[in-house]
Formats: structure tokens, C-alpha cells, sequence
């Protein structure tokens, strides 16, 4: 039976299977046996997407490789790129160590301890106190100034947003140069000081020099043609040559708003006393400073001035606050924050909250304090407590000596009789810890008899 089907079926489609092997002969007979290399076209492959996901083939380590580990620097600080603001650098003198130098390092304590002293010095032997002082062998007095911004370049590029170099002639005024850079913005290129009164468009180096981070960066890749180019005695004209080169800036007093003075005045003869003027606190160097006292003088006065102007400040602001006062709502015109901790001006003073937020006041007299804790009742007064209430008593009772003392009748004796401090005896008083204002003193004095 299955022989019959398949003879019926070759009958049936004998052509087609005569055709297929045709066909198939065909195709052996045109192929050829050894075909030809031929460089294939390129082909542009599309771009990945970037929302797709791509597996990353890596080599395995081995299985005893440690992973790799991470480098972070020790200071968090370094590596979020953050610096300090102001460096300064004075270029003083081996002879005057001792004296200029060491007035202004007094009165500039408030740029410690970004302070730096640049000298030249053959054998400078490290001694206490001079851990700021920075000596060079090169005698060239010349070159002292790239000295110094290479050494602060070198050293504290990295750390600081700006830098100022001025001479040990000049009085600092540190409060103000401090205010100076904290308004200015490192992301500008700066080069600020006093206008030289030539033609040179240079800062001076007695009015000082504030540079940015980026223009001393500059300068120190110019150091060489800097240095092969100073043949100027004065050091302005060297520096403002090499800042003009490296960074083509000339000297600017305004920037950004802010403006930068200096004052030249004439310190000879009797010294600062006739020259002191309030504008001198708003200058951020005094110059020329010659002695050592000239600079005390000067950070006395321009201390004095800005005192004043905190003091006329102050009053302001209590009038301002008293009269703001009106305009509280009724009930929390007497509130203060933190409570029971600051008064408002010209108010009472606020009402604890509860029995446990009264201030304490311990009662004492000249040798015990009367329950000074929850554990005694009475304790003599020892070591600081005791110093502070003589003290006290000691100041009270000058005071008191002078604001009492008994006039007798001119016409009768013309004797005038005074107090002594020293016949004012102490009652009792009282002391309380209030820590707005620290310790608060309430004295009962008995006064002698007429």
C-alpha cells in the first residue's frame, strides 16, 4: 500500500521534482568553491538611548584583590574648595624686628593668624614670638616683593580668597580692611589699593595692595618675566608692571561698590596728636607710621571713634524699639524673647512665667554669703566670689565718697569736709546671676555721721 502512494505521488508531480533538481544543480554548479575577501561597508550604528539601560562588561579581579579605596582629604574644607578670606604679607626689615614691626603686629591682632612678616636676613635664628616672621638669603632688596608673593603663592594659594601686602610703615586698620573683604566677591579679578600720584597707574605698597586668589595665580606663572623685568627702585612700579603683564589689570581704588582709601599724613614733629580725625577709622591704611607709638596712638583713637559710633548706634535703636512699642498688640506689649531673659526698651520687665523661672538673688556681707545653694545656709565667701565683692565694695565706696561728701557752710568756716572711702562700711547686699548681663550687684552702705 505505501509503495502504491508514493509511485502515484512521483507520477503526479514528476515535473516539479525534475524542476527542484534542476534547480538545485544549478546552484551548486554557479558558486564558487574559494570566494574573494571584500572589506565590508560601514555601517552607522544610532546613537544608544540614554534613558536605556547599558551593561558594562568589566574584567573580575581576583578573589584575594582588595576593592579600591578612596583618597578624601583630611579636611572637609579642602574638599568642597572652600578658603579662609584674607591673608597679609609685610615686607619689614631684620632692624626694625623689634620695634615697627612688632607695634603693628600688636595692633593688627585681629588679621592673626594670617599674618606674615617678610624680611631679609642672613642668619635669622628662630626665637619665641617669631612664628610669623618669613626671612629670605637673597639680599636683593630688588626682589623682596616676588619673594613674597612667591612664597604665599607656593604656600597659600589654595587657602585663602585674597591677599594683602603692604609696608611696615603703615597702620593697618584691621577692623576695616577685614569689613573691605568680606563685602568684595573672589569671583573678579582685583587689584585694589591707592593710585600712585605718577603716571604709572600702580598701586602704592605704602597705601597697601589687596589681589584676588586669581590674580596672584596669575602672577605666579609670571614670576620669571617679572623678576627679569624689575629695574625700578620703587616696589609699586615693579609689582604694577607684573600685575599689568600677568593679569592686564591697572590699579583700582572702587570696586564692586566698595571703595578703598588710605591717608598720608604727616607724622613729624609731635607725632599723630594734631592729625587725628574721625575719617581715619573709614581708611584702611595710616601711613606713614615711624615710631611705635604712632601706631598705638592711632588704633587708640580710631578704637575710641568706633566706640562712639556703637554707642550713638545703640541709642538709635532703643528709639526705635520704644517707639515701635505702640504698635504691639495689646496684651504682648511687655513680651520679650527668650523669655524673661531681654526687656524691651522702656518697658518693665516681663513676669516669669512660674515660681521656677524667678532669678535668685543671694544675700551676703563682708565675709558670708547667706543660703548661696540648696544645701547651706550660710558659707563664708572664698576665692573669686570674695576678690569680686571687695572689688565691688571698693569701687562703690569711691563713688559714694564723692557723690556725698558734706560741704560745710562756706561763710561760716569755708573748710569743705569729705568722706573716706574708707569710713563707708558695707550693710548687706545681694548678687544675682543674669545672663544677659552676667552678675548684677544691689549694696546697702551706711555712710558716717555729719
Amino acid at each position: 500500500m505505501l509503495s502504491r502512494y508514493v509511485v502515484s505521488q512521483v507520477k503526479h508531480n514528476s515535473y516539479f521534482l525534475v524542476g527542484l533538481g534542476i534547480g538545485l544543480w544549478l546552484a551548486l554548479a554557479t558558486v564558487p568553491l574559494e570566494e574573494e575577501v571584500v572589506a565590508c561597508d560601514t555601517v552607522t550604528l544610532a546613537a544608544p538611548d540614554e534613558y536605556e539601560p547599558q551593561r558594562e562588561e568589566r574584567p573580575l579581579g581576583s578573589r584575594g584583590q582588595p576593592g579600591r579605596s578612596v583618597q578624601r582629604p583630611r579636611y572637609y574644607s579642602t574638599e568642597l574648595g572652600m578658603r579662609s578670606g584674607l591673608l597679609t604679607g609685610v615686607l619689614s626689615s631684620e632692624e626694625v624686628l623689634e620695634t615697627r614691626a612688632a607695634a603693628l603686629n600688636r595692633t593688627a591682632a585681629r588679621l592673626q593668624p594670617a599674618l606674615r612678616f617678610f624680611i631679609t636676613a642672613s642668619a635669622l635664628q628662630e626665637a619665641p614670638g617669631r612664628a610669623n616672621v618669613v626671612g629670605f638669603t637673597d639680599t636683593r632688596e630688588m626682589l623682596k616683593p616676588f619673594h613674597a608673593l612667591k612664597y604665599l603663592a607656593d604656600n597659600y594659594l589654595e587657602e585663602y580668597d585674597f591677599f594683602f601686602l603692604v609696608s611696615d610703615m603703615s597702620f593697618v586698620n584691621s577692623r576695616r580692611l577685614t569689613e573691605l573683604v568680606s563685602k568684595l566677591s573672589v569671583s573678579q579679578d582685583i587689584y585694589m589699593g591707592t593710585i600712585a600720584d605718577d603716571d604709572t597707574q600702580y598701586c602704592t605698597l605704602e597705601g597697601g595692595i589687596l589681589l584676588s586668589n586669581s590674580v596672584l595665580r596669575a602672577i605666579h606663572g609670571e614670576l620669571d618675566w617679572c623678576v627679569r623685568n624689575s629695574y625700578s627702585p620703587h616696589h609699586h612700579e615693579n609689582l604694577g608692571r607684573c600685575v599689568l603683564h600677568a593679569a592686564h589689570l591697572s590699579c583700582v581704588s572702587q570696586v564692586q561698590g566698595e571703595s578703598y582709601v588710605s591717608v598720608h599724613v604727616n607724622t613729624a614733629g609731635n607725632g599723630v596728636g594734631g592729625i587725628l580725625t574721625p575719617a581715619l577709622a573709614d581708611a584702611v591704611v595710616v601711613q606713614p607710621a615711624i615710631e611705635p607709638s604712632h601706631f598705638h596712638q592711632l588704633l587708640a583713637y580710631i578704637s575710641r571713634v568706633y566706640l562712639e559710633r556703637a554707642q550713638i548706634s545703640i541709642t538709635r535703636q532703643r528709639g526705635q524699639a520704644t517707639w515701635s512699642a505702640r504698635r504691639h498688640p495689646r496684651g504682648y506689649r511687655n513680651a520679650s524673647w527668650p523669655a524673661a531673659l531681654r526687656d524691651d526698651a522702656g518697658l518693665a520687665a516681663p513676669r516669669p512665667p512660674s515660681r521656677f523661672d524667678h532669678l535668685r538673688w543671694t544675700r551676703f556681707n563682708a565675709t558670708h554669703a547667706f543660703m548661696p545653694d540648696d544645701h547651706r545656709v550660710v558659707a563664708p565667701l572664698t576665692s573669686a566670689y570674695k576678690e569680686a565683692v571687695h572689688l565691688i565694695l571698693e569701687e562703690v565706696s569711691a563713688w559714694a565718697a564723692n557723690r556725698w561728701s558734706a560741704v560745710a557752710d562756706a561763710e561760716e568756716t569755708g573748710v569743705v569736709s569729705k568722706i573716706s572711702p574708707k569710713d563707708i562700711t558695707l550693710e548687706e547686699g545681694a548678687w544675682c546671676w543674669e545672663p544677659p548681663v552676667a552678675l548684677r550687684y544691689r549694696l546697702l552702705l551706711r555712710l558716717p555721721t555729719r
